[in-house]
């Protein structure tokens, strides 16, 4: 948290803390998730991601699902596991703020 680009002991603890929390993944989500995992690696591809997307009303062009991706690939191994799709999902549903003029 010092911003230093090291870890102290007590930072890498609070990161380990942080990464033993069961993420929560909702139903829709796993799924579409177990649907469209087509090759069973318990990942994502991009064309995968694109499809499981369409699925839940969520039209993505590939550049798009490859921007997702990286932004949400924890491991950085190209793919996205259940969490970080539903990461994923998380952040598309969120409403989007839109400012109206009276």
């Amino acid at each position: 948290a010092d911003r230093n680009g090291t870890l102290s002991l007590a930072e890498f603890a609070k990161v380990c803390e942080q990464l033993k929390k069961p993420v929560a993944v909702d139903e829709e989500v796993r799924r579409v998730f177990t649907r469209y995992d087509y090759d069973r690696s318990g990942q994502l591809s991009k064309s995968e991601l694109r499809a499981a997307l369409r699925d839940m009303k969520i039209d993505m062009a590939a550049p798009e699902a490859a921007a997702a991706i990286a932004k949400h690939d924890a491991d950085r191994n190209g793919t996205l596991s259940l969490a970080e799709f539903a990461k994923v999902c998380e952040q598309l549903k969120k409403p989007v703020a839109v400012d109206e003029e009276v």
